[in-house]
């Protein structure tokens, strides 16, 4: 009973800060975004829809996925996440901090460490952010996929759909968010002080696939962001 607590706990922590990560600081800055609220994000540009209810409604889509294909327990752990997310976006979202007054990199190295620390703690709590994560777990369980490339893969498939028409600031800090948020859930998923609570197998699984995507994927990443970097230098500041 007391580790089902801690675990809540993880999961509770965990979607409340990718929730503050994408309603403090991502959407408010028009960064690119990937995810489930990228997708949503695009979706309300076109339909006037309000964004909660948008990731609600594909949340409980992709729920109804992975009931069908791997069952009431795996569904379980991402039922609380899932819901729980849309609501506590749509409460921070009207929160508003003084942004104007950081520079863009700044904003998105504190965007990326909320988002990579928070997902890293849903994990370990042995439980999904729901999302496209639940797409990722199906195609590891069925085809031995790894997750970390099949989550970033959808995430920068998203944020390329968004580039037409997007300034060289919100390129950069979408961007870069995803490298820190990466660093930081690889950092976060090491550290030996914070008890994991997932099966010791899984556990070793996701952080060797994650290990193989940071040291050999992310270089990539980097040179992006180098390009990137270099376009903020050039415009400048907001």
């Amino acid at each position: 009973m007391r580790s089902k607590i801690h675990e809540y706990m993880l999961i509770l922590i965990g979607t409340t800060m990718t929730a503050a990560a994408f309603g403090l600081f991502i959407l408010p800055e028009g960064f690119l975004a990937g995810g489930v609220t990228g997708s949503a994000r695009l979706i309300c540009s076109v339909l006037d829809i309000p964004l909660f209810l948008l990731v609600l409604i594909i949340n409980l889509c992709l729920l109804a996925l992975g009931f069908v294909v791997m069952g009431m327990q795996f569904v379980s752990k991402s039922v609380f996440s899932s819901l729980y997310f849309p609501f506590a976006l749509e409460i921070l979202e009207h929160i508003c901090l003084p942004l104007d007054r950081l520079p863009v990199p700044v904003v998105s190295a504190i965007a990326g460490a909320v988002l990579g620390i928070g997902a890293a703690l849903v994990i370990k709590g042995k439980g999904s952010s729901g999302g496209y994560d639940i797409i990722a777990i199906i195609l590891n369980s069925k085809f031995n996929l790894p997750i970390p490339i099949i989550v970033n893969g959808i995430d920068l498939t998203l944020i390329l759909t968004q580039i037409p028409g997007s300034s060289p600031l919100t390129l950069f800090g979408g961007f870069f968010t995803i490298l820190v948020s990466t660093a930081m859930m690889h950092l976060t998923l090491k550290i030996k002080s914070l008890p994991y609570t997932m099966s010791e197998e899984f556990r070793q699984r996701y952080q060797t696939e994650h290990e193989r995507f940071w040291f050999q994927g992310s270089g990539t990443i980097k040179k992006i962001c180098s390009l990137m970097s270099k376009l903020h230098i050039l415009v400048g500041t907001r």
